[in-house]
């Protein structure tokens, strides 16, 4: 089953083996570092808590445009603002943790292979979780799930190192305690002590100790978690101000159960993550199911734990999160490195299989096929979106599917079948390197708004002020100038313009951005307002009090005469 070093101790070569693919691992998941700014949906939201906590040095509850944010716990933001006002940049504080959880990660699955099985096999496990798209996308992504990988494998870790290599009672606590630096990163923190449930049906009795060593972990646990809830607990409800005790419900209650058993977004099928998910994001190790299935069963069959613990703990938290309603690609990620783990006796031997090398080419070709295609069809029939993304970021889109289309085919086709894993290796860094440092360079001032919040600053009148309704958070955080908001997430969005219609009446110099499909927003009258174009899949306007007044003005006059209105839409939509 295994080769290489038993025990686990690592020769010289097997040490520069994951040297190697150590250096691998940060030029992949390093491609692009600080090359961009946060993008939506989610990065600009939580740059801007991360900024606005390190500016105004309230650290315990986060904020958004001084609103209380009660969806996530504060540990990510604490890290991100740490790090802002360390480095002084957004792009490396932001996007820094999720690369380091990653490189983290990596160390913890080869380690764990290594005392598991042997070196060797530990650097295939490595490179496989390396290799797997998923992994790398999050290391690249400014999202608290990167984060939460760190500690959701570290938790995994410890208590793997206990339950299957102890007694090590050590790293028993680690494992809880990073449970809970996970529960206080997201709520599904504590996904690695579901671990135990396995380990009690099939390995109860194979660790043996005194019973108090056993309850340390779970002190643990409480007391990380204490740490932020006795005070956050103390300081909402002994405030004596409402929107305190309303954060402390949301982040203890709707943000938790409630989301997982009645969200309110995300609806997918109970089958989203095997159907949609997988067969995707957790290429190429998907590839080898029909082969690692068989050896599974036996596995099982045998009781052998190293492998049955962390298949057993996968299968619990896909079957978790697809009892919810409620569900992204992203939250089956903890699960990836205990699925590297459960495959990695075998790695070494399937991918010299020639079944297994065939199917591996297939696919890079494959792939390459499709992105030749897609080159095809956007230069024979170009899309208008893609068109405008040309002409804001200069991005030739054909260009940049050919080369991609290349680097695959390349990869599939002139990798000789003993060498099929070195292919996908090259295509996934070149492919990574041609994202990291040429696609989102050219497409971020269009993916982060500073391209239209420079279009908001050249269209305020000279001196003017801005103030925005219903706003996008990376509008916020690319105004380059104040800007004064009217409340975030507000439900009473038609009493919010108005509260900024009123503010700009105030001074002849004052805008405000609003969306056109902004509850209680007219599109203004012919000559009045600015129309700034699409953004974000929605069309801004910037006006004044008075472009606003003589247009319900026109509209009295029109609807008095009896006739319908027919108000201009720009842009030719």
């Amino acid at each position: 089953m295994a080769t290489g070093t038993a025990g686990g101790n690592a020769t010289p070569p097997q040490r520069w083996a994951f040297g190697w693919v150590l250096l691998y691992a940060v030029l992949v998941l390093g491609a692009g570092f600080g090359a961009r700014d946060p993008w939506p949906a989610d990065e600009p939201r939580f740059a801007l808590i991360a900024k606005e906590m390190a500016a105004s040095g309230n650290w315990f509850i986060p904020r958004i445009a001084g609103e209380l944010y009660p969806d996530k716990p504060p540990l990510f933001f604490w890290v991100v603002a740490g790090l802002y006002r360390i480095t002084g940049s957004l792009r490396v504080a932001l996007f820094l943790p999720a690369l380091l959880a990653a490189l983290g990660a990596l160390v913890l699955v080869y380690d764990l292979a290594r005392r598991l099985w042997s070196a060797r096999l530990g650097v295939f496990a490595a490179a496989a979780l390396t290799l797997t798209v998923q992994f790398a996308e999050e290391a690249h992504s400014g999202q608290i799930d990167g984060f939460l990988l760190g500690w959701t494998t570290l938790s995994l870790y410890g208590l793997l190192r206990h339950l299957l290599l102890g007694p090590a009672w050590g790293w028993w606590v680690v494992g809880w305690g990073a449970a809970g630096l996970g529960v206080i990163t997201k709520g599904v923190g504590f996904l690695p002590l579901l671990l135990l449930i396995p380990f009690l049906v099939w390995g109860r009795g194979s660790v043996r100790g005194e019973w108090w060593r056993w309850l340390v972990g779970p002190l643990a646990l409480v007391a990380v978690i204490a740490a932020w809830l006795v005070p956050m607990w103390v300081a909402t409800t002994g405030s004596g101000d409402p929107a305190l005790t309303a954060y402390r419900d949301e982040i203890l209650l709707r943000q938790t159960v409630t989301r997982y058993a009645d969200p309110w977004g995300h609806f997918r099928p109970p089958w989203y993550f095997v159907v949609n998910v997988i067969p995707v994001f957790w290429l190429p190790l998907v590839l080898l199911l029909p082969w690692l299935l068989p050896r599974w069963r036996e596995s099982w069959r045998g009781r052998d734990l190293r492998v049955v613990l962390p298949l057993a703990w996968v299968v619990l938290v896909l079957l978790f999160f697809s009892l919810s309603p409620g569900k992204r690609g992203v939250y089956i990620l903890p699960a990836l490195p205990a699925l590297v783990l459960a495959a990695a006796p075998w790695l070494e031997g399937l991918l010299h299989t020639k079944a297994v090398q065939r199917l591996l080419r297939f696919t890079l070709v494959g792939i390459g096929g499709v992105l030749l295609a897609a080159a095809v069809w956007v230069g024979w029939w170009p899309n208008a979106e893609v068109q405008r993304i040309e002409t804001l970021s200069g991005l030739p889109v054909v260009a940049v599917l050919l080369v991609a289309a290349a680097v695959f085919l390349a990869a599939g086709m002139f990798t000789g079948y003993g060498r099929v894993a070195v292919g996908w290796a090259a295509a996934m860094l070149g492919v990574w390197l041609i994202l990291g440092w040429w696609v989102a360079p050219r497409l971020d001032g269009e993916r982060s708004a500073a391209l239209f919040m420079g279009q908001v600053r050249a269209a305020l009148p000279a001196g003017g002020e801005l103030g925005v309704v219903g706003w996008k958070e990376q509008f916020i955080l690319q105004a380059g100038m104040p800007v004064t908001d009217f409340g975030y997430r507000r439900p009473d969005k038609e009493k919010e313009l108005e509260e900024a219609l009123a503010w700009a009446g105030q001074s002849p110099g004052r805008r405000v951005l609003v969306a056109e499909d902004h509850p209680g927003f007219v599109v203004p009258a012919a000559g009045r307002g600015t129309f700034l174009g699409r953004q974000h899949r929605q069309r801004w306007w910037l006006v004044s009090a008075a472009d606003m007044e003589v247009t319900r003005m026109v509209r009295s006059t029109t609807f008095a005469g009896g006739t319908p209105e027919t108000a201009s839409r720009p842009g030719g939509e």
